[in-house]
């Protein structure tokens, strides 16, 4: 069995995963008539207490990311760009990880003692927003958020999800937004193999900040990130693959650095 099918079928997934045709485009139509998300409330601040946002200082400017917890309460997956832009790249150091309650007040603040960005593994994938992954292992567990969230592979059939995140938009508190979505596997012309997009109607995913987890709500389980907008109406969906659960399980089955 490979380590993604390990990984898959054990702590990380809510049911099984059947593979996608390779000619498929991984796509999300957002189904919301409203320009803006709902705020978390009720069951829901509980079920994405685990959502967060990273902030770094990349290249001498300030980025600010969603990241999530799986796994473990203390390691969380976002995008590769918020530690890496064009030939620079942070350290742990420079990073942390912010989570709010339901109103946007800050709760908790913890930095960051390792990553992991496939940008870096493997050099040949840097700067290709598909490839665009990471995972970070925090240096406390979190004593705010009261679940992970699991991940599982998307099958490519359709389904209803939703989108957790914080907008890129907002100059007041970070509040976190919940925004209904369609997620599908669309025949992609011409492709050779399947190309990660989003696409949506909505303004609230264009606007959320890169790393949000995208969430089959039959299962509870993430099927994919949010990696950020293409352009006015399309956006880059990241599914689950071997790199990605090579490093989730390597942070979670490990101690921190120090111990």
């Amino acid at each position: 069995m490979s380590l993604f099918a390990a990984v898959v079928s054990t702590s990380l997934t809510v049911g099984a995963a059947t593979p996608a045709p390779k000619d498929l485009l991984y796509a999300l139509r957002d189904e919301n008539t409203v320009a803006t998300a709902r705020r978390l409330s009720g069951e829901d601040v509980r079920l994405y207490s685990g959502v967060g946002a990273l902030h770094c200082r990349v290249d001498g400017r300030e980025r600010t990311v969603t990241a999530f917890l799986v796994g473990a309460f203390d390691v969380v997956v976002t995008v590769a760009h918020a530690f890496a832009d064009g030939g620079g790249s942070v350290s742990p150091e420079d990073c942390t990880f912010i989570n709010t309650d339901s109103d946007g007040r800050i709760v908790e603040r913890i930095g960051v003692a390792e990553f992991r960005s496939k940008w870096i593994d493997e050099p040949s994938t840097r700067g290709v927003p598909r490839q665009d992954i990471a995972v970070a292992r925090l240096e406390r567990i979190s004593g705010y958020a009261q679940r992970t969230l699991p991940f599982r592979k998307f099958d490519g059939h359709p389904r209803d999800v939703a989108i957790i995140g914080y907008s890129t938009t907002d100059s007041g508190p970070w509040i976190k937004g919940k925004a209904q979505a369609h997620a599908d596997a669309v025949v992609l012309s011409g492709a050779a193999a399947p190309v990660p997009k989003v696409v949506w109607s909505d303004l609230f995913p264009q606007s959320t900040t890169p790393g949000a987890p995208v969430i089959d709500l039959a299962s509870g389980a993430v099927i994919g990130v949010h990696q950020g907008a293409a352009d006015a109406v399309t956006g880059n969906l990241l599914v689950i693959d071997e790199w990605l659960a090579s490093a989730i399980t390597t942070y979670t089955r490990t101690e921190r650095p120090g111990g």
